[in-house]
Parts: C-alpha cells; structure tokens; sequence
C-alpha cells in the first residue's frame, strides 16, 4: 500500500537568499497525488458519516465553521436555531455578524465564528 506522505530532501542552499525548505517539512500534493489520495480514502469509507446534521452542502459548511473548537452537539444545538432564521448565504449576510451573535451564542469563540460566517 502506497504511503500518501511525500518526503522531503535536505534543503538546498539558496543563492538567491530565498528560505530554503525546512527539513522534514511536507512538499504539497501534485493534482494527481491528491486524486489517488481520495481515491484510497474512497475505496476505505465509500460512505462517510458525520454527527453534524445539516441539509445541503451551504449547511454543513456553515456547520464545520462553527464546529472549531466545539462539540458537535453543541453545533447542533446552534445551527437547529440558526437554520430556522437562515436557509441562504444571501440571508447570513443581510443578518450580518452582529444579528448572528444570538443565533451561535451558545458556541465557545461565537463572535469570531460569526465574524467568519459573513466574511
């Protein structure tokens, strides 16, 4: 089975005075490494789950903004109030970060995360 980390050489020396690559730092996939690594991931969990519940990809994205540092049950429990006020990015932004502050106060970190909801 392939290992899907790419490895780093020892860094060279630039003349050019430009930061040469730490060692052990990892080089970014290449677009084909990337389509085998969610093949692999596929072939393991053709069907992945989540605990956050959400309706469409707007929801859930809006649910793993605020799921940093969070429970997911406490996501959930924020966004069954905020889903009934807002079904579109188009309504988060008329609301605004100030109008979403009550709708996620129940979040740890609920004004940045409402700051990074509208921006």
């Amino acid at each position: 089975m392939k290992r899907f980390v790419k490895r780093v050489s020892r860094p060279r020396k630039s003349r050019s005075g430009a930061a040469a690559r730490q060692r052990g730092q990892a080089k970014p996939f290449s677009r084909r490494e990337a389509m085998l690594f969610f093949e692999h991931l596929k072939k393991r969990n053709p069907e992945p789950q989540t605990e956050l519940v959400y309706a469409n990809p707007f929801t859930l994205l809006v649910a793993v903004v605020l799921s940093a540092q969070a429970t997911d049950k406490g996501v959930n429990k924020a966004t069954e109030a905020l889903f009934k006020v807002i079904q579109t990015p188009q309504q988060m932004l008329q609301l605004g970060e100030e109008g979403l502050i009550p709708l996620v106060k129940s979040i740890g970190l609920y004004r940045n995360k409402a700051k990074n909801l509208v921006a």
